[in-house]
Parts: C-alpha cells; structure tokens; sequence
C-alpha cells in the first residue's frame, strides 16, 4: 500500500510511555509492514536494516514490541493487529471497486433516468457482495492456472 490511515492520536496513546527509541523503530516496522501489504518477515538481519542497528540491538527492540502487544509472529510473519485489519479492507474496497468498473453496465442500469442514486435494497446488497466473492474466486482460480507450468 502506498498509503495507509494513521491516526496520530490513537498512536500517541498507544505508544505513551515507550522510549522514544522503541517508538521510532514501531513506526518504521508499521511503515513496512504496510509497505508490503502485511508480509513483513521476522527475519533480525532485516529489521537490523530496516531500524539501522545491530542485530542484537535489533532482536531486543522486536520483543520489547512483542512483550508490549505491539507486535505479534504468525507464521514467521511480524504482524500487527490493526495493520491487518486495515489492509484487509483496503483490499475489500479495491477489489470492489474494481468489480464495479468491470460491470459498470450494472450500475448504471441502477439509476434512474435523472441520475439520483435510488436505495439499494439488503437483498440486492447481498446480491452484489456475492457476486464480488464469485469474481474474486474466478480471479484466485484463473491465478492458479496461470502459475500451473504447461505440458510441453
């Protein structure tokens, strides 16, 4: 993502009391974990780089962030709760969109002929969410074919 919500006050109180240190080195990782849409290693020489320090120096301020709850490791991942939670509705609203681009006829056919938007019913709400889950797994599948090596 090359940009990301950051809330500065939900930040200053989540980080209250850290060292300033420990702080900046938080929001350099948050900045890479959204710079690679959550899929930020745990890997100590890579943070070494990425905080400009030492291995060990490095290693301790990944689990003063772990001990604060700042950070969690899944699957050899670092993860931050609510970095999750946002790429996963960044995702959500792009893929929407894009759904919507490719059927714009259907929008379109939506409106009324002085051009309000009319209320969407749930069921027709509903209608629409399954479709995008329908596209999004034609997408994975047609991903999957792709990757597939073909026989010669």
């Amino acid at each position: 993502m090359k940009y990301y919500k950051h809330f500065g006050g939900d930040f200053n109180l989540g980080t209250r009391g850290m060292p300033l240190e420990l702080v900046g080195a938080y929001i350099r990782l948050l900045n890479d974990i959204y710079d690679r849409d959550g899929a930020c290693a745990d890997d100590d020489r890579q943070l070494a780089s990425l905080w400009d320090c030492k291995i060990d120096k490095a290693r301790r301020l990944k689990q003063a962030l772990i001990l604060r709850g700042k950070i969690h490791v899944i699957e050899g991942r670092l993860v931050n709760g609510r970095s999750e939670k946002e790429i996963k509705s960044f995702r959500f609203r792009q893929d929407l969109r894009s759904f919507g681009g490719k059927n714009n006829w259907n929008i379109n056919r939506r409106l009324p002929a002085n051009k309000e938007a009319r209320r969407v019913s749930k069921r027709e709400l509903d209608k629409e969410v399954a479709n995008l889950e329908q596209y999004r797994e034609k997408l994975r599948e047609k991903k999957e074919d792709d990757t597939e090596p073909k026989p010669l």
